[in-house]
C-alpha cells in the first residue's frame, strides 16, 4: 500500500491542475467574448458616425486608420490574456496605454489587472496604475459638457509624482469648472517633451492669446492643486485649437 500513495498524490495534484487550467480557460473565454462585444460595439459607433457625417478623403482615412488601430489593440489584447508571455503581455499593455478613450483604456487595463495569467507583479501593478489614471479622465469626461471648454492634463513622466498633481488637476477642474467639456489625463514622454515647440518645464497652461480669459479662469481653478502656480503661456501655432486649453504637469527631479 505505501508503494501506492506516491501514485495516489500524483493523480489527485493532476486532477487539481486540470481544475484550475480549465478554471483559466473559462475565465479567458469569457473575457474574450466581452471584449469582443466590445470591439463589435466600438466599430458599429465608428460606422454610424462614418456614415452620417459627410466628411473628406483625409478624414474618411484617419477614421479608417483609428478603426483598424482598435482592431489590432484589441487581437494584441485576446492572444496576451491566453498566454502566460510576459513580454506579450507589455506589449498589449503599452498599446493600451496609447488608446485616447480613457473608457476603453479602463476596460482594458482592468483585464490585465484581473487576468489570472498576468502572473508578472510589475504588469499587474502598471495595469492598475493605467485603470486609475483612465478611471480619473472618465469620471471627469461624465459630467462634461458638449458645448464646455475642453482640457487635456498632460503629466510628464521624467517624475512619477507628477501623475498624481496631475490627478488633483482633474479633480479641481470637475469641482470648479461645472460646464466643462471634456477632460483627459494624458502622460507625456521625455521623447515627445523633445519635439519641436514643445520642451516644457514646471507647471504650465498653453492658451492662444484669445484664450487668455479662459486660461486665467482655469488657473484660478487649478493653482491650489499644484504645489507651485501654473504660468499661462501664449501658444502661436499655425493651426488654432477653440475652446481647447492644455494643462502642463512637468516639474523636474
Amino acid at each position: 500500500m505505501s508503494n501506492g500513495r506516491p501514485f495516489e498524490w500524483l493523480g489527485a495534484a493532476g486532477s487539481i491542475l486540470g481544475v484550475v487550467s480549465t478554471a483559466i480557460g473559462i475565465w479567458v473565454a469569457v473575457v474574450t467574448q466581452e471584449l469582443k462585444v466590445t470591439s463589435d460595439h466600438q466599430k458599429l459607433r465608428i460606422d454610424e458616425q462614418d456614415a452620417k457625417l459627410r466628411i473628406s478623403a483625409d478624414q474618411r482615412a484617419t477614421m479608417s486608420a483609428q478603426r483598424e488601430y482598435l482592431l489590432k489593440v484589441y487581437d494584441k489584447v485576446f492572444q496576451a490574456v491566453e498566454t502566460t508571455d510576459k513580454r506579450k503581455q507589455q506589449v498589449a499593455l503599452a498599446l493600451v496605454e496609447s488608446l485616447d478613450d480613457p473608457g476603453l483604456q479602463e476596460k482594458l487595463a482592468k483585464v490585465f489587472a484581473s487576468a489570472p495569467t498576468v502572473e508578472d507583479p510589475s504588469t499587474k501593478n502598471r495595469a492598475k496604475e493605467i485603470q486609475v489614471s483612465a478611471s480619473a479622465a472618465v469620471a471627469a469626461q461624465a459630467g462634461g459638457n458638449p458645448k464646455g471648454w475642453d482640457y487635456d492634463i498632460f503629466w510628464c513622466e521624467q517624475q512619477p509624482a507628477n501623475q498624481d498633481i496631475a490627478k488633483q488637476v482633474v479633480a479641481a477642474i470637475a469641482n470648479g469648472d461645472p460646464a466643462h467639456g471634456r477632460v483627459r489625463l494624458r502622460s507625456w514622454s521625455a521623447s515627445q517633451n523633445q519635439q519641436a515647440g514643445y520642451a516644457v518645464t514646471g507647471y504650465e497652461i498653453r492658451a492662444e492669446a484669445v484664450e487668455r480669459p479662459q486660461a486665467e479662469f482655469l488657473k484660478r481653478i487649478i493653482d491650489p492643486s499644484a504645489p507651485q502656480p501654473f504660468n499661462i503661456k501664449t501658444t502661436t501655432g499655425l493651426s488654432p485649437t477653440p475652446w481647447y486649453l492644455s494643462v502642463w504637469v512637468c516639474p523636474g527631479k
